[in-house]
């Protein structure tokens, strides 16, 4: 059976790569499920920074998703001419610990 290029490559994209960035970072309302804010960063402060008491920008009533911008798509399914850009699930969701 031969392998083409182009399936080569799909395998080899599909491989799991730590995350690169930029961080499309999502603030979810954890009760109404409402996006509250939404920006991107090249750098990620630390995990437990998100919830932490002292210096943390969120309190217990938000979820804080990220995405990776660099694992992306075009998804064509949708009938639109462009498509749209999809990306490969939140490589984190970070809630408030208690």
């Amino acid at each position: 059976m031969k392998i083409t290029r182009k399936e080569i490559r799909r395998m080899i994209l599909e491989q799991a790569q730590p995350p690169q960035g930029p961080f499309l970072v999502m603030v979810v309302d954890n009760n109404y499920g409402e996006v509250v804010e939404v920006f991107i960063t090249k750098v990620l402060p630390s995990r437990d920074w998100w919830h932490a008491a002292n210096g943390g920008a969120y309190t217990g009533e938000y979820v804080v998703n990220i995405l990776d911008m660099s694992k992306k798509r075009a998804d064509n399914d949708i009938g639109l001419p462009s498509g749209r850009i999809v990306f490969q699930g939140p490589i984190d969701e970070i809630k408030d610990p208690d």
